[in-house]
């Protein structure tokens, strides 16, 4: 994918999960088991992704089930 094709909706991975309110390491595991769409960024000098924030993964809801 070429940098050009890129709009607003593709962002940091540290950004989406400020957004979203969860852990860095949750959307590194979304983009390590290919449920987001992710891009890398080769002219970086580290392994650099981003993410497009409209294909996250539905979070889970956190606390006891209701009945």
């Amino acid at each position: 994918m070429n940098i050009e094709e890129l709009d607003s909706n593709w962002v940091t991975p540290a950004t989406l999960a400020t957004e979203l309110g969860i852990a860095r390491s949750t959307v590194s595991s979304w983009i390590y088991r290919k449920q987001i769409t992710f891009c890398i960024i080769q002219a970086a000098e580290k392994r650099r992704y981003l993410v497009d924030r409209r294909t996250t993964p539905a979070l889970k809801t956190v606390g006891r089930p209701c009945k």
